[in-house]
């Protein structure tokens, strides 16, 4: 129930717009409620033409297929909120609560609001006989499959948090916008990625109208808020600074497709799987004056506020090395962002594992060379050579076989030439180094597991960034420290093939990036004494095939 002479908040429902209107209205709306300008506001929208949005702190380029997106007429925009990239098409609900903190509940972070709000939808929907619940960081689901995604961003002390409410999705058309690799996948979700979304209209038996829809999430809202609600309409000067907003976020410049610094100088990038999301760093080094000249983060990061970000980056700007952790920590202490999940700490880290690739430079790789590699689980002070020192392994995955070999979906290779996988793995099995072909998700876990308990902590394997990011949790839960050398991955994961993908049935080739890991195990420790790493139609003692700590030999062909 509202609270006792509490000021009723403003219903809003601004209709259909194209995604430049309806981001310049966010803008407007979350602007002038800072100012104490408009009321507390919760909003419907709606988009046409279908819109592909990006979180406030991603890259278009490496969230959605722009090619695809221009070609099938759909929006292409960044919010003014952060988290991951969303497709917005003509069915899908937007809902927004813009209010100011104290009307919230002052002192409440970013996570505290999330899970306030996203539980008072969820009512909503259970008002509509949809059994909804929030799921961490920022879902709202239904039996486990996600109906919902939000976000939020702060201006001074008015927040802007909003969802989008699935009613009938076109998935076909959301794989096709956004950069989702088939890997991204769950055992039991291979058939069609609706299996991991559900929409109202499978969750009913009965379609509800669009105005019942609203309606269901209004009356949750107001009632898990405690707040009253009166309809209203946009004030004339909410209306004037939408419109002189729109020139803004209609621009090119307000997309900002920039992936890294552009000043001359030698960039690495670096990919840090953070418990609180991916963060991508991009960092341009002077090599001689041993200086950070500039820095750039992207990723699914909820920061508030929004230019927090942008604040760090220009705070670490020709810095030298020994500064870094004083000036993150500095600016956590001063300013008390709220990041939803991620520390200085994630920020410090990001930009040493791109420093890293420095050293790898400096050991004899090229920069296009050391660019390729990723390090994970790795103390970013420990030295590559001890790293090195402990490794066991060598992970490659099936696609990087020809197509017409005959051992493609199996252990073995007969070092025949036709691929790169005989020419590094008779370099490995020279220095006593396990191979593994990799034949699916399912077969990296059970690999993870052989590697562990043989004793060894350390292993080299190839992947593309795409699988990497997707399937971070895994790599983090290996606990073991990884050089990850890239692929190159164009035909990877085609969209039309993603059941093949993930089971182990790709028909495409992606090719290792041999001069890479060659450099690698040629700077591996000596030989291991008293080991010989066996190709996979050489059986050991037990009649198991593979190397000497038995983990080639299991097969993981057909393990979805």
């Amino acid at each position: 129930m509202p609270a006792p002479g509490a000021r009723p908040w403003r219903l809003l429902d601004t209709g259909v717009l194209d995604a430049a209107r309806n981001i310049a209205l966010d803008a407007a709306l979350l602007e002038l409620r800072a100012r104490g300008e408009s009321p507390d506001t919760i909003r419907f929208l709606k988009f046409s033409p279908d819109a592909a949005l990006i979180g406030f702190h991603q890259s278009a380029g490496q969230e959605l297929r722009l090619e695809w997106c221009r070609g099938n007429g759909v929006d292409v925009n960044r919010r003014v909120t952060g988290g991951g990239a969303v497709y917005f098409d003509r069915t899908q609900i937007g809902w927004e609560v813009i209010a100011s903190r104290d009307s919230l509940g002052r002192g409440a972070t970013m996570a505290e609001l999330t899970g306030i709000i996203c539980r008072a939808a969820a009512l909503g929907l259970e008002l509509l006989g949809i059994k909804a619940a929030f799921r961490p960081r920022n879902d709202i689901e239904v039996d486990g499959r996600k109906i919902c995604g939000t976000g939020g961003a702060w201006e001074g002390d008015a927040c802007l948090f909003q969802g989008t409410l699935l009613v009938d999705f076109d998935v076909e058309a959301m794989l096709q916008a956004l950069r989702v690799p088939a890997e991204k996948l769950s055992r039991h979700e291979l058939d069609s990625a609706r299996e991991r979304v559900t929409c109202i209209r499978e969750c009913l038996p009965v379609m509800p109208g669009e105005d019942e829809i609203k309606a269901a999430l209004a009356l949750g809202l107001s009632r898990s808020l405690g707040i009253g609600l009166e309809p209203g309409s946009l004030t004339a000067g909410e209306s004037s600074l939408a419109g002189a907003l729109l020139e803004k976020y209609s621009s090119r410049e307000w997309l900002r497709d920039t992936d890294a610094p552009d000043d001359g100088h030698q960039i690495f990038t670096s990919v840090h799987l953070a418990a609180g999301g991916t963060i991508r760093t991009s960092a341009s080094f002077d090599v001689e004056m041993e200086r950070l000249r500039s820095v750039m983060f992207t990723g699914d990061l909820f920061v508030s506020p929004r230019r927090a970000v942008y604040d760090i980056e220009s705070r670490l700007r020709h810095s030298r090395g020994e500064e870094l952790e004083e000036l993150v920590h500095g600016y956590f202490r001063e300013e008390n962002p709220d990041t939803l999940g991620l520390g200085a700490a994630d920020f410090i880290t990001g930009v040493r594992l791109a420093r890293r690739k420095l050293d790898l430079v400096r050991l004899g790789l090229a920069p296009a060379q050391a660019e390729a590699v990723t390090l994970v689980g790795v103390d970013e002070r420990m030295p590559l050579a001890d790293v090195l020192s402990r490794v066991r392994s060598l992970l490659l995955p099936y696609c990087a076989k020809s197509t017409d070999c005959g051992l493609r979906y199996q252990e073995g290779c007969d070092e025949c030439g036709e691929c790169g996988v005989g020419e590094v793995r008779a370099l490995a099995r020279s220095r006593g180094i396990d191979v593994v072909t990799v034949q699916s998700y399912e077969h990296l876990g059970q690999v993870f597991a052989a590697i562990r308990s043989s004793g060894a902590s350390a292993y080299i394997g190839c992947c593309c960034e795409a699988f990497l990011v997707k399937r971070s949790e895994a790599f983090r839960q290996a606990g073991m420290e990884g050089i990850i050398v890239g692929i190159d991955n164009e035909t990877c994961y085609d969209l039309s093939r993603q059941a093949d993908a993930y089971a182990g049935g790709f028909a495409g080739q992606t090719a290792l990036k041999t001069d890479v890991i060659s450099w690698l195990l040629e700077r591996l420790a000596q030989p291991v004494a008293g080991r010989r790493s066996r190709d996979a139609h050489d059986p050991d003692d037990s009649g198991m095939t593979g190397g000497a700590n038995g983990i080639a030999s299991l097969s993981g062909r057909g393990a979805s």
